[in-house]
């Protein structure tokens, strides 16, 4: 379960079509919240090795209850890749 104002660890693992993991040349992550509203942009996260990426970041307390979304946008070459993930936060 994930509350407002809880930080939650976002965990991207990148990889090419060969299935090897990569390291990509820019990152673009949004989170939006329930209302579809942009509440966060970073360009960057914390490499914690080839291909895997995470970014910590905190619900704030008065946020709003429901299904929010993370869209990581990645770059590596002339390829674009995009994943969307939702989850949902409740109050504490």
């Amino acid at each position: 379960m994930i509350t407002l104002g809880e930080t939650v660890r976002i965990e991207c693992t990148i990889k090419d079509f060969e299935d090897n993991l990569i390291d990509p040349e820019s990152h673009e992550i949004k989170i939006y919240d329930p209302n579809g509203t942009l509440v966060a942009t970073y360009n960057s996260a914390t490499r914690q090795s080839q291909g895997v990426y995470t970014l910590d970041f905190t619900i704030p307390e008065d946020g709003q209850v429901g299904l929010w979304k993370i869209v990581w946008k990645i770059t590596k070459d002339s390829y674009i890749g995009k994943e969307e993930v939702k989850f949902y936060v409740e109050k504490a």
